[in-house]
Parts: structure tokens; C-alpha cells; sequence
């Protein structure tokens, strides 16, 4: 198959000719162009009066849940914390039918962004090189006797005192019968530690991971492009996006995308280095901190599985010299992304509050009233996108607006920056209110299971008490204080133009008349610098 230099073109020929036969077929049927005109402006005319009722309509009549309803306090998860040899230990017992939950977190500091690119490469090259002694096929079978599944990944996170504030590390997850935890944690230290990159077989197989994550990304970003504007325009605002950009978004995408575009006599050298760098350090016992989840009866057990574990890994980090200034860099305020689509996928966001504060519980509240009540009627159903919204990611401290398959951005991006205006001149009934408190708690109080239980303060540092009172924060947020937020994180910020926005789509001369920053985009959808 060969692609055509002039799709687009032909699409939009396509669409050209496709409208035209249905305009001489309506002016056929109707008898006249007026008749036709008059007929599709009565119809225009019926939808608007069906959405209007839709917005007023009663529904006093349906049974409903109420946020009196709703618990005021949740029986905390109880956990213990303890020291062994030095690395801290987070501790769930629960009922877990003979089941053991295990996850480490290395840390790093000033984590060089060469390497930092590379850990998904490095997560996944773990999984597909195998080991001197063991190909990966006799891995993997030892992976499914032994174990119900281990994995290796990034992680970051900010701090939900501070948003500005993040750490970064790499993440270890494995679950197993007790019986078999040993097992486990020496199919972990093999697959990290043993892997061969000096093999033969290394820089074929490498290849193949590059090229099947670059074969189709532009589908993958049609599905999703909105995740990655958004991602693209947090990522100027706080560091903790930033750091997600570089592993998980466009800025990922177009590493992948370079690295899989390579003639087909490059080795790999310089990426093989940077892997086996990164394997140095990767599973050092310092700056490590454990979680693991098991019924109280194998508590001792796992203790000592747990300190033969890390008494087998090297010591050691980064070998660079920390500063107290992580690195990271801002963006444009405007950024645009040609690509060959015929609708545009874009984001909009500014920062806020940490988790902590008062204000972002009314900032939660706030999203879902603008996803609902404004955002999903003025650019969905009258301008044409498949979908709107707003989102407060209360733990990062951002609060955003995305759009996809949206044929009309430049209105989009209008009703986004107007939306604080809109939500501060609304006068919110006691039931606009209550319907956004309980979409929020249908996320806040979803059924959990037991692996998961506790990993909020493990992962993120969010403490049962944290978690209390933003509950009672939530159910507490009043009209006045929706409109407070509204008027002071996005009024404000607007109107200091400290949002930042990225739409990803066809290249039109509306971008260039209002002065958006273009960052080009290859055939294989990596952006260029």
C-alpha cells in the first residue's frame, strides 16, 4: 500500500461533491431553492427549541440520589508503617485469599532528560530481550507459574501540599500466591538487573519495539488527541506535567518516531548505552520505598522475603550532582500541530491550588458544572465536536478544557476562555449544585479493590486525613464559593494570560492570523523543534 501525497484534497473533494448532490437533491424534492432554504431553517429552528427544552424541562418526577444521601465520613483504610534495613514499608492487611499485593518505588533526583526519555523503552525492552541464562519465552512462562503478573514503569507525582513540587522514580508492581512471593521478587530482580542488551539479538528486537510503537501513531492520537493537547498544554504550566510530556506525550512521540525512522544498518549504539545506564540504577535499594498488601497471617513471612530482596540490590543513583532547582521548561501560550485530520482535538489549561487548599473542592465542583450545564451544549450540540468538557485534576493543581473531532476550534477556544465569565454570572440553583456533587462522588466513593486500598498515600502521599477533609470540603461548596473560584483561577488567569492552550489538526489560515506558535509535525507524527 502507498500512501496518496493528496489525501486531504480528495477527501475534501469528496465532501465538496457529496454536499452538492444533497443540496440538488433537496431543492429537487422541495421544488425550489427557497422551499429547500425554508424547510432546513424550520428544522434548524425545531432542534433548537427541543434543546432548549431539554435544558428546562422538569425532572423534579425522577428518583434521584441527594447528597444528604452520601456519607459524611468513610471508615478510614487502616494502615501500618515500619522501617527494614532502612527502606520504608507501607503495610495493608486485609482478607486477600492467599494472595500477596507487592510495589516498590525508586526515586530519583535530577534524573537527566536523555535517560528520562528512554524508560519506556526501558520498561518495555525488560519484557522482550530476556536474560544470558533465560530467553524471554522461558521468562514469560515463569512469569504466569509463578506469579499473576509483574510490570516495571515511570511514576511521577506532585506533591498534594505544594503542585509546583514533584519527585519522579520508577515503579515496581508484582502480585503471587505467598507461597511464591520469593519467586516474585527474583523474577523482578532478574528482569531489571539480568537483562541482556549486549546480545546479538538486542538491537533487532529493540528495533521492533520502536517500530511497533511508531506504526499507526497517528490513529493512536485520532483516538485520544485531545489527551495529548492537553498533556502538551500542562506541561508548560508545572513540572509534574512536564515530566509526564516527556515520557507519555507528543514530546514521547516524537522520540519513538525518530528512533524508529533510523536506516536499518544503525545498531543502536547510543540507545543501547542509555538502556544499560539506566539498568544500573534502576532497582539501587536507596531512595526506595515498598507498599505490599497480603492477609495478616503472612505478614513475617513477607517481611523477610522482602529483606533477602533488597539485600540483594545494589546501592546507588543518578550519577549526577543534585540541585535545588529541577530542571523543566515552559511553553508557548498558543501551540499549534498540523496533521492530516479533518476535525482538530485541543486543550486549554491553567494552574491552581494544591490538593490541600480549600478552593479545589469548589474547583471540582466547578468542572462538572461547566462539563454539563455550558461546555457539552455550546460545543457539542451547536458546534459540532463529539465531545467537551472541563476536568480540575485536584492533585496536580490544574484545571482544564478539552475538545475533540472538533470541526470549529477558533469557537471552542472562545466559550473555553469565556467559561469563567459564564460561571460566575450564573445564578446556580440548590440542584445544579447537588448534581455536581454527586457526579464527583461517584469517582470519590467507587469500589476499590484491595490491591488498591492505601496507594493513594503510597503513591502520592495523600493521607486518610487529606482525604477526610476534602470530603467534607466537597460536600460543603456553596454557589458562592463556586463563583469565588470561578472568577479568581479563570476570569483572573485569562485575563493575565497565563492559560495555555494546544489544538492538534489541518493547518488553516486561522492559526497564523491569531499568532499561534507551530510546531510541525513529520508524516510519521513526530513533532520537529
Amino acid at each position: 500500500m502507498v500512501p496518496s501525497a493528496d489525501h486531504g484534497k480528495s477527501l475534501a473533494d469528496e465532501e465538496r461533491d457529496r454536499l452538492s448532490a444533497k443540496i440538488r437533491e433537496a431543492v429537487h424534492k422541495a421544488g425550489s431553492k427557497e422551499s429547500a432554504q425554508k424547510q432546513f431553517e424550520d428544522q434548524e429552528q425545531a432542534l433548537l427549541v427541543e434543546q432548549n427544552r431539554t435544558n428546562t424541562e422538569d425532572l423534579g418526577c425522577l428518583p434521584t440520589v441527594h447528597v444528604e444521601d452520601i456519607p459524611r465520613s468513610r471508615e478510614p483504610v487502616a494502615m501500618r508503617d515500619e522501617t527494614a534495613d532502612g527502606i520504608p514499608i507501607q503495610w495493608r492487611e486485609a482478607p486477600t485469599n492467599g494472595l500477596t499485593y507487592f510495589r516498590a518505588i525508586k526515586t530519583w533526583d535530577n534524573l537527566p532528560d536523555d535517560l528520562r526519555e528512554l524508560i519506556p523503552l526501558f520498561t518495555d525492552s525488560i519484557m522482550r530481550l530476556g536474560t544470558k541464562n533465560m530467553t524471554m519465552e522461558q521468562l514469560e512462562d515463569l512469569i504466569k507459574l509463578k506469579t499473576g503478573g509483574v510490570s516495571v514503569g515511570y511514576h511521577s507525582t506532585p506533591s498534594p501540599t505544594d503542585f509546583r513540587q514533584s519527585s519522579e522514580g520508577i515503579m515496581f508492581t508484582g502480585m503471587a500466591l505467598d507461597r511464591h512471593v520469593p519467586d516474585m521478587f527474583a523474577i523482578l530482580r532478574r528482569l531489571v538487573q539480568e537483562t541482556d542488551f549486549d546480545s546479538p539479538e538486542a538491537p533487532l528486537r529493540i528495533r521492533q519495539l520502536l517500530q511497533a510503537s511508531a506504526d499507526g501513531v497517528i490513529n493512536d492520537i485520532a483516538s485520544s488527541g485531545h489527551r495529548f493537547a492537553v498533556g502538551y498544554a500542562e506541561s508548560g504550566l508545572t513540572r509534574s506535567a512536564w515530566l509526564r510530556q516527556q515520557v507519555a506525550g507528543l514530546s514521547q512521540v516524537k522520540l519513538v518516531t525518530r528512533l524508529a525512522g533510523r536506516p536499518e544498518t544503525d545498531m543502536l549504539d547510543d540507545v543501547i548505552g542509555r538502556l544499560k545506564r539506566i539498568q544500573c540504577f534502576a532497582l539501587a535499594s536507596d531512595n526506595m520505598r515498598t507498599a505490599i498488601t497480603c492477609g495478616s497471617e503472612s505478614t513475617q513471612d513477607n517481611l523477610q522475603y522482602l529483606r533477602r530482596f533488597t539485600a540483594e540490590l545494589p546501592k546507588g543513583g543518578v550519577a549526577k550532582k543534585r540541585t535545588d532547582t529541577p530542571k523543566w521548561s515552559t511553553t508557548d501560550r498558543k501551540t499549534f500541530f498540523p496533521l492530516p485530520y479533518q476535525v482538530y482535538y485541543g486543550g486549554l489549561s491553567v494552574s491552581t491550588v494544591p490538593y490541600t487548599a480549600p478552593e479545589s473542592a469548589a474547583l471540582q465542583i466547578l468542572s462538572q458544572l461547566l462539563t454539563h450545564k455550558h461546555l457539552h451544549h455550546e460545543i457539542r450540540e451547536k458546534g459540532g465536536a463529539y465531545g467537551a468538557g472541563a476536568s480540575c485534576k485536584a492533585l496536580d493543581g490544574l484545571f482544564g478544557f478539552y475538545s475533540y473531532r472538533d470541526p470549529n476550534p477558533q469557537n471552542s477556544v472562545k466559550i473555553m476562555r469565556n467559561a469563567g465569565r459564564w460561571a460566575v454570572g450564573k445564578e446556580w440553583t440548590a440542584r445544579d449544585l447537588e448534581e455536581a456533587k454527586i457526579s464527583v462522588f461517584q469517582s470519590v466513593d467507587e469500589p476499590r479493590a484491595v490491591n488498591q486500598e492505601g496507594m493513594s498515600k503510597f503513591l502520592s502521599g495523600v493521607t486518610e486525613e487529606m482525604k477526610q477533609k476534602k470530603r467534607e470540603q466537597l460536600l460543603d461548596v456553596t454557589q458562592g464559593q463556586v463563583k469565588e473560584a470561578a472568577q479568581k483561577y479563570l476570569v483572573e488567569a485569562m485575563d493575565k494570560g497565563d492559560e495555555r492552550v494546544a489544538f492538534l489538526g489541518e493547518k488553516r489560515p486561522w492559526f497564523e492570523e491569531d499568532s499561534w506558535t507551530q510546531r510541525e509535525m513529520n508524516v510519521d507524527g513526530a513533532a520537529t523543534d
